[in-house]
């Protein structure tokens, strides 16, 4: 007798957080929480090419402080997971959070 097993990928939203302020200033995704925290939390740049984020991240790093990598939605089946990010930026933007997400693949300037 032969079982199938159905795997379902899922993932994380999650948000950097401006320590200083209390503010998200940015929405991101991933499969692999706690390697895009470490990524977003080392001094050089891992995986992105997004100068205002990494701009901000220095002036952080100026003062001697980091971003806060805070989880939002867990669990988000992998077929979710565009739609779901697009909606975190959609209510922080509209909450007046000022986000650094570069408009471009996933995200559009409607979404921020």
């Amino acid at each position: 007798m032969s079982r199938s097993i159905e795997v379902t990928m899922t993932g994380v939203i999650y948000e950097l957080i401006d320590p200083r302020s209390g503010t998200c200033r940015y929405v991101g995704q991933t499969f692999a929480p706690e390697e895009r925290r470490r990524s977003h939390l080392a001094k050089k740049p891992v995986y992105q090419n997004n100068t205002p984020l990494h701009r901000w991240k220095n002036d952080l790093c100026a003062e001697g402080l980091s971003p806060e990598f805070q989880v939002v939605e867990d669990s988000v089946p992998a077929s979710e997971i565009n739609d779901r990010e697009k909606t975190w930026c959609r209510r922080r933007a509209h909450e007046g959070c000022d986000l650094l997400n570069r408009p471009s693949g996933r995200i559009t300037k409607d979404d921020l």
